[in-house]
């Protein structure tokens, strides 16, 4: 059987063809946030690293001062460091 062809209102066929050209700007874009969100993602982590980084330091120098204390602690029973005169008073 032979299909029929039939005119369509130009209207109609406008309508179609200006939605098929937002939906391709649209997805044009979506992409493009993609691409940035990659971009953000990536700085994110980079930073996630170098905050990792800081507190192992921190951690590291919070051992060191307490280690530190603790000898002095041994040397000077409750003592009370001062730290505008360089000693301990104990």
């Amino acid at each position: 059987m032979e299909k029929r062809f039939e005119k369509i209102d130009e209207s109609i066929l406008n309508k179609i063809k200006d939605n098929q050209n937002k939906a391709a700007e649209i997805s044009f874009e979506v992409g493009q946030l993609h691409f940035r969100l990659r971009e953000v993602e990536k700085e994110v982590n980079i930073v996630k690293n170098e905050i990792s980084l800081k507190e192992q330091n921190f951690d590291a120098l919070n051992i060191e001062i307490t280690n530190i204390l603790q000898e002095l602690n041994v040397k000077y029973p409750d003592g009370e460091l001062d730290f505008k005169e360089g000693g301990v008073y104990f």
